[in-house]
């Protein structure tokens, strides 16, 4: 019997230590604060995560740590742009999450499972450094396509 400890069998979720790529990354305000945070969009093989890193208030210093995880100086000031952490590959530790939502169809409440950024792992809240590679992990031996390769 074949089995892969880093997926969760019924929800096909990539979970523990693994090497990403950030796909997408835009400036967006939180609902929640009203300040600003990076939205990345991130692909390891067949999986996709999302995840943010707040630019101010009470969640700037794990966002701080993971800016500078995908490579911003740690002395940086000025304007941020988005599209220098696209291709950017980082180490991230998913855990599973469960979440609440109303089922559109019923308006039952109901939960599911998605993978997201365990910040209490890694050196950067999460996130590490593609250089750095985490005591354990494997570096993937496919060569991935860059975010500007076409498809």
């Amino acid at each position: 019997v074949d089995i892969d400890m880093t997926k969760a069998p019924e929800s096909g979720l990539l979970l523990g230590v693994n090497l990403w790529e950030v796909r997408d990354a835009r400036v967006e305000r939180s609902q929640s604060s009203g300040e600003n945070m990076l939205v990345l969009k991130l692909k390891s093989g067949e999986f996709e995560l999302k995840d943010q890193a707040m630019l101010g208030g009470k969640g700037w210093g794990i966002g701080r740590k993971k800016l500078i995880a995908l490579g911003l100086s740690a002395s940086f000031a000025g304007a941020l742009d988005p599209v220098q952490f696209i291709g950017v590959r980082v180490w991230i530790a998913t855990k599973e999450e469960t979440y609440s939502f109303i089922d559109k169809k019923n308006g039952e409440s109901r939960t599911g499972k998605k993978a997201a950024v365990d910040i209490n792992s890694l050196a950067h809240s999460g996130y590490q450094p593609e250089a750095e590679v985490p005591a354990g992990a494997v570096v993937p031996e496919e060569k991935w396509p860059t975010a500007d390769a076409p498809f």
